[in-house]
């Protein structure tokens, strides 16, 4: 089957193992990888010519915990074609490509085939079933999603760094926090401190927003630096021009009420949480390091 990105979110990916995507809009491939990871689990990400160079027949490694995971093999081409006829029967595939048209050979084998699916990403809006999926888990109020839904509908990206924003700072009971979220517009491994008057941190750590893993380290440093700010705002009693560094002004009301709605000693045992995290993450060896594994009690 083939279907084009505008498809993606309302087609059934149960029983499909064989996914091509392809178009010439790279980040619409990237938006289609990101859902695709999210249904089909961990990939392993592999270029073209290691898999070219694979056994027919995947075999068994002491070493390799990743064996049955979702291959994802990038920059793919035609040549591709031919060993992918001798797939695997019960491993998934996802090939990507920004050269394959739909007039290639091996757009045309995958969309063949029962259990293949050829992904046309050209460029898009954001779509409503993409914007329901990525919201669906935080019970917004209609006239919220409508809301954000008109300020990123031609704005899909920013979307995606929104998503993530939201994931670690919404509080139900700050009715302004939308806006305030929709105006900042800020990527979560930025230096930006909007990002850090959160009051939930478990979300900042179990909640399974999109993040490379080279941004891990930056992100709970980030969350480090409010927490010391929102400490030492309390120690000086929310005198803020007496801060060691001083705030942004736009951040002051948000850090003042994130300060006041916790206690010294709970940001105190988030702060240490922390630390243990990123040493936590530092010793890991794996490549698809879990959050969740490090999920902070509160």
């Amino acid at each position: 089957m083939k279907i084009n990105f505008d498809k993606l979110f309302s087609a059934p990916l149960e029983s499909t193992r064989i996914f091509l995507v392809f178009g010439n809009e790279a980040s619409v491939i990237e938006r289609t990888l990101l859902y695709l990871k999210k249904v089909k689990g961990p990939v392993l990400e592999i270029t073209e010519k290691e898999y070219l160079d694979l056994p027919a027949v995947d075999t068994p490694s002491l070493f390799e915990e990743l064996n049955n995971n979702t291959k994802l093999i990038t920059g793919t081409t035609d040549k591709s074609l031919k060993k992918c006829k001798t797939c695997s029967d019960t491993q998934t595939y996802i090939f990507t490509s920004q050269s394959l048209r739909t007039t290639s050979s091996f757009v045309k084998f995958v969309q063949s085939l029962p259990e293949g699916l050829a992904i046309g990403c050209y460029e898009a809006p954001l779509l409503r079933t993409e914007f329901n999926y990525y919201l669906k888990g935080l019970n917004l109020p209609q006239d919220q999603l409508n809301l954000i839904f008109q300020a990123f509908s031609n704005q899909p990206d920013e979307f995606y760094n929104f998503t993530k924003l939201l994931a670690l700072s919404y509080d139900s009971s700050c009715p302004d926090l939308i806006n305030q979220l929709i105006k900042a517009k800020v990527v979560p491994h930025s230096d930006n401190q909007t990002l850090l008057f959160i009051n939930n941190l478990t979300k900042s750590i179990a909640h399974e927003f999109p993040l490379p893993t080279e941004h891990y380290i930056p992100t709970l440093r980030s969350i480090v630096r409010g927490l010391l700010t929102l400490y030492e705002l309390k120690a000086i009693n929310y005198q803020k021009d007496r801060l060691s560094k001083a705030l942004f002004f736009k951040d002051q009301p948000h850090y003042l009420t994130a300060a006041r709605k916790s206690t010294s000693a709970v940001i105190k045992a988030k702060y240490e949480k922390l630390l243990q995290t990123e040493k936590a993450i530092k010793s890991s060896n794996s490549q698809l390091f879990n959050w969740r594994m490090f999920h902070m009690e509160q």
